[in-house]
């Protein structure tokens, strides 16, 4: 017979043992069935989460308990109440929730949740029109009424985790009456030192964003005895947002102090949210310190990276209705050009009929801001195509409801400097109007001409302008036709050369050729002063000897209409020599009139202003052109400073209408050889 095995004392301690915590297990379950049915549970839980949060609380669904590792609780359609003012009675539904709860610190009266998740949830965050949140809801140290009637010690929640997942999550203002959403996929705050990690993503308008970082324990933010610290940032693809601060503990709602920082690269991180977001220069890049109080908003030390284009300043908005807003930006240098979107190739199609400088495209001056806003801007150097260099730019801006004001604005142009306003209002069913006013000193006609590209035109000289216009309208063309007021531009020692004219047509270097009679255009003439000042009303300006010329050898002065409404003038020209000048009387045309739209003026010699060198050629039964016009300014006394006349307004006086005498014959004089070729092609 064989000797039996014999087994160690060991495996029989460990069989022994394991029995042991089975049974007692076993009987664990027994008596938190029999201390803690579900429904019981339930009851006590919904008892202290109400006590926690001082909202109604309930499981309205089954309720199942598990033992291992935790006490588990898995619950069905959990509703945690709204605030008395909220708009529906829940403010949280879950479809499925689950919690593990310590056993030992339950029966010392504390429901120590280790972790809670939930899936399905229907959550709505919203303000009352105080701005206080439904979120902020009575400490953990509220007393619960014991159930059943006993007295005892109330309860208290300590959470230590959160899960969710297929959360919707909406916000609402009361204030504003707006309200948006998102969907939560995920959602996990776990407890890490003195607070909680956190971790989300979640689909907001088609677009998947990351949330993670971390905040203070929620307990502390409910209890509201101290500052609550966080340090979060939200990602998305071409996005991240940050922000590091506190949020402060007193009376609600609480003030937010904040180093914030932004960057944007890709112009898909903006198109959910801004209908023209492919128009926005990127990369965008922004740092500061925000301070958010009741009523008040600020963001200070402001540093703002647009396209590499550097801003800095403060920005503060102040609560009301409307909210108002203040900023001071400075910046060293802005180059337009390339905030500006690309300019698509022009398609090739048939020249359009309407050749007019202004345009019909709105301007979109009936939007105004609708609150009052404040901008105090300053750049250094400011590039803007088709214009040289700006310097020491100084802005301030004004805006109020239906009405946008810059005033002052200066800054350096062209070697000068040019000063002035603009102010905008609008009104309901009235066309916005606009008052302009501009000064602009010693500006350089080179430096102007090779920036838009015509420096063959002319070399040397300085522009002055002077402009004090009232205009209504919304469209260029619509701004031009309803000028009143005067503009005035003033070119002194330039020398005309041969290249096009940055105004599209040559109108100056053919004038010169009409009234010296020359067969060709000159390729150098020298302008001692060149004036245009337009006196305008109802975007006509009536021209008596407001336009006028000098060169070396002769003055031109004009007289006649220039309409800005169809963009057409009618301009008579009166040549007369330069004093210890001797020019041949034939080699110098007594009238010539431009006429016709601006971009393709018509030059004639008028009849009745030519008789006596119409006479001298064999055609004195030349007729046309414009005899009253030219009747008036044959009668004009010579100016002796043609160009200071035309700038201060001195040949307005009344025309004497003293019936001149007859011109006395004139002595045969030898005439220039092909004079009679040089008319026709000069005037053909």
């Amino acid at each position: 017979m064989p000797k039996p095995t014999l087994r160690p004392r060991w495996l029989k301690l460990l069989l022994g043992g394991l029995a042991g915590i089975a049974l007692l297990l076993g009987l664990l379950y027994f008596a938190l069935n029999l201390l803690f049915p579900p429904q019981r549970l339930a009851s006590l839980l919904a008892a202290q989460v109400s006590a926690a949060t001082g909202r109604d609380f309930a499981v309205r669904g089954t309720l199942s308990i598990r033992v291992l590792p935790r006490i588990g609780v898995a619950a069905h359609d959990v509703v945690l109440g709204n605030a008395p003012w909220g708009s529906r009675k829940e403010m949280l539904r879950v479809k499925q929730a689950s919690f593990d709860i310590a056993f030992w610190p339950l029966l010392q009266g504390l429901v120590d949740v280790a972790s809670v998740s939930f899936s399905g949830v229907d959550l709505l965050l919203e303000t009352d029109r105080h701005g206080v949140g439904n979120w902020v809801m009575a400490g953990p140290d509220t007393a619960v009424p014991p159930t059943g009637g006993d007295s005892g010690s109330p309860l208290r929640v300590h959470l230590s985790r959160i899960a969710l997942t297929d959360t919707h999550l909406a916000y609402r203002d009361a204030r504003s009456g707006t309200t948006h959403s998102l969907l939560l996929q995920t959602l996990e705050l776990d407890v890490a030192g003195e607070g909680h990690t956190l971790d989300a993503s979640f689909d907001s308008r088609g677009q998947q964003w990351q949330l993670q970082g971390q905040i203070g324990r929620l307990a502390e933010l409910s209890a509201n005895q101290a500052d609550w610290p966080f340090d979060l940032q939200l990602s998305s693809d071409g996005a991240l947002f940050a922000a590091k601060g506190l949020l402060r503990r007193g009376a609600m709602p609480h003030r937010l102090e904040a180093d914030i920082s932004a960057r944007l690269t890709r112009v898909e991180a903006l198109s959910p949210w801004l209908p023209n977001a492919a128009r926005i220069p990127l990369p965008i890049e922004l740092t500061g310190q925000l301070n958010y109080a009741p009523q008040s908003v600020r963001i200070d030390g402001l540093q703002l990276s647009v396209a590499q284009q550097q801003i800095s300043g403060q920005l503060k908005a102040l609560g009301g209705t409307p909210w108002q807003i203040d900023a001071q930006l400075a910046s060293p240098s802005i180059d337009l050009a390339r905030w500006l979107p690309p300019r698509a190739a022009a398609p090739a199609a048939p020249a359009a009929k309407d050749r007019r400088v202004f345009g019909t495209t709105p301007l979109g001056l009936e939007a105004l801001p609708a609150g009052p806003a404040t901008l105090s801007l300053h750049v250094d150097r400011l590039l803007m195509p088709g214009l040289p260099p700006l310097s020491n730019l100084k802005a301030q801006f004004n805006a109020q409801p239906g009405r946008f004001k810059a005033d002052p604005v200066s800054f350096g142009l062209a070697g000068g400097t040019l000063r002035g306003s603009v102010t905008v209002a609008s009104a309901a069913g009235s066309a916005p109007r606009v008052a302009l006013q501009a000064q602009g000193s010693n500006l350089s006609m080179d430096e102007l001409l090779q920036a838009t590209g015509h420096s063959a035109f002319a070399k040397g000289g300085q522009v002055q302008l002077r402009a004090d216009l009232n205009l209504a309208g919304g469209t260029p063309r619509a701004l031009a036709a309803s000028a009143n007021g005067e503009l005035m531009l003033s070119l002194a020692n330039t020398t005309l050369g041969g290249g096009a004219s940055p105004l599209g047509t040559s109108v100056l270097a053919k004038v010169l050729q009409a009234v010296s009679l020359q067969p060709t255009v000159p390729t150098s003439s020298r302008v001692r002063c060149a004036v245009l000042r337009l006196p305008l009303k109802n975007g006509v300006a009536a021209v008596d000897r407001s336009i006028a010329m000098e060169t070396d050898q002769l003055s031109v002065s004009a007289k006649g209409e220039i309409r800005l409404d169809d963009e057409t003038l009618t301009l008579a020209f009166r040549p007369s020599p330069k004093s210890g000048v001797k020019l041949n009387p034939v080699d110098l045309a007594k009238l010539v009139v431009l006429k016709g739209p601006w971009l393709d003026p018509k030059l004639a010699l008028d009849a009745q202003g030519m008789v006596g060198l119409a006479a001298s050629l064999g055609r004195a039964g030349a007729t046309g052109g414009l005899s009253m016009l030219a009747q008036q300014l044959l009668k004009a006394a010579p100016e002796a400073d043609v160009c200071r006349t035309a700038m201060g307004g001195a040949g307005t006086a009344p025309v004497p209408t003293v019936k001149p005498s007859p011109p006395p014959p004139q002595p045969a004089q030898g005439l220039p050889k092909g004079l009679p070729d040089a008319l026709r092609q000069i005037f053909k």
